[in-house]
C-alpha cells in the first residue's frame, strides 16, 4: 500500500497538471521579486530546483517522456536547464566601478549590487589600467560613442558602448557614466599627509553641480567642486582630459576659496591641495559563469526536439504500417 501511494505521489508531481503549478509559482516568486524593496532574484532558484526535479520524475513515471531517444534527451536538457538558470541566479554577480585615468583596477572600489555569498568583488587587484578617455558627442548632451582605453599589460584595449572587456570571468561594460575626479592631497597641523580621490557627479549630465563633499580627516566636512567647461551646445565636441578644469573651489563652513591646481587652501586641522584633475569612467561588472552551459544545453535540447519533430512523420507511418499489417494477418487467419 505505501509503495501504491508513493508511485501516486511521484506520478503527480511529474505530471503535466503539476508543472502548471510549478510554473505558477515561478511566475508569481518571479514577480515577488521584481516589485519586492530588494530587487533580489535569488529565491527564484527554488521554484526552479522543483521544477527540475518534477521533469527529472515525469521521465521515470513517464513513458511517453522518454518513447525515443531525442524526446527523452530534450527533456533531460530541460531539467538541466532549470538547474542551470537557478544556478545562474544565485552565482550571478553585478557591481559597478569608477576608475580614474592613470591608476589601476581596485576590487574594494567595486559596489556590489548582487553577488553569490562568499563570492569575490572582481578580478585581482591591478590586472588592468585605465588610460586616456575620450566621449564623442554630437552636440548638447547627445553621445555619440565612448572610446575608453584600459591598459592590460603590454597591450591597448579600446573599449566603446557595444564592446566590454573580459578579463578573469568578470565582463567590464562602459556605461553612460563619467566625469571629473579631483587628486586630493590632506596636509594636517600634526604632520600627517594623506592623498586620494575625489570623484565628482558624471558630466555633463549634472554639468549644473560639479561639486562633492570631502570630510577631513580631522572630521570636518567640506565642499569642493570646479566651474565646468561650456558645453557646445549644436557643434560637435569630444569630452577628454584637455577639457579638465583648472580652477577649483572648496567651502568650509561659511569661507569660500578659490585656487588653481596646485593650491593650498587653509581649512581647520591643516592644509588641502588639489593636485590635478583627470577624468573617471564608469563600468558595469558582471559574472556570470552558468551563460555558456546555458547555451550548450539549451542547443542540445532545441536539437533534440527539432529531431523529434522531423521523425515524428515516418514513426507514425511506420506504425500504421505495421498494425495494417497486423490487421491483414488477422484476417487471414
Amino acid at each position: 500500500m505505501f509503495r501504491a501511494a508513493m508511485m501516486r505521489a511521484l506520478r503527480w508531481i511529474g505530471s503535466t497538471r503539476a508543472a502548471l503549478w510549478w510554473l505558477l509559482a515561478l511566475i508569481v516568486t518571479i514577480v515577488a521579486c521584481r516589485f519586492g524593496p530588494r530587487e533580489d532574484y535569488t529565491p527564484v532558484a527554488l521554484p526552479l530546483a522543483v521544477i527540475a526535479v518534477s521533469i527529472a520524475v515525469g521521465m521515470v513515471t513517464n513513458r511517453r517522456m522518454r518513447s525515443s531517444l531525442p524526446l527523452a534527451v530534450f527533456h533531460a536538457s530541460l531539467s538541466l536547464l532549470c538547474v542551470l538558470a537557478g544556478l545562474a541566479v544565485v552565482w550571478r554577480f553585478e557591481g559597478r566601478v569608477e576608475i580614474v585615468e592613470g591608476t589601476a583596477f581596485a576590487p574594494e572600489s567595486v559596489e556590489v549590487v548582487r553577488a553569490a555569498p562568499g563570492g569575490r568583488q572582481g578580478p585581482a587587484a591591478g590586472a588592468f589600467e585605465q588610460a586616456d578617455v575620450r566621449v564623442h558627442f554630437r552636440g548638447a548632451l547627445h553621445r555619440e560613442r565612448t572610446e575608453s582605453v584600459l591598459q592590460v599589460g603590454d597591450r591597448a584595449v579600446v573599449l566603446s558602448d557595444k564592446e566590454g572587456f573580459v578579463v578573469d570571468g568578470f565582463r567590464f561594460a562602459p556605461t553612460s557614466n563619467k566625469g571629473f575626479a579631483l587628486a586630493l592631497t590632506w596636509r594636517g597641523d600634526d604632520g600627517s599627509v594623506e592623498s586620494g580621490w575625489l570623484h565628482l557627479p558624471s558630466f555633463p549630465a549634472f554639468e549644473w553641480k560639479q561639486e562633492n563633499v570631502w570630510q577631513t580627516p580631522g572630521g570636518m566636512r567640506v565642499t569642493i567642486g570646479v566651474v565646468p567647461p561650456a558645453v557646445p551646445q549644436k557643434e560637435a565636441w569630444v569630452l577628454d582630459r584637455r577639457l579638465a578644469p583648472r580652477a577649483v573651489h572648496v567651502i568650509a563652513g561659511d569661507e569660500r576659496t578659490t585656487t588653481t591646481l596646485g593650491g593650498a587652501v587653509r581649512v581647520p586641522g591643516g592644509k588641502l591641495q588639489v593636485d590635478e584633475v583627470r577624468l573617471w569612467m564608469g563600468y558595469r561588472v558582471t559574472r556570470d559563469p552558468a551563460a555558456p552551459w546555458l547555451f550548450v544545453v539549451a542547443s542540445v535540447g532545441l536539437a533534440a526536439l527539432g529531431l523529434h519533430v522531423w521523425r515524428g512523420p515516418s514513426r507514425r507511418r511506420a506504425v500504421a504500417l505495421r498494425e495494417r499489417e497486423e490487421t491483414d494477418g488477422l484476417v487471414r487467419s
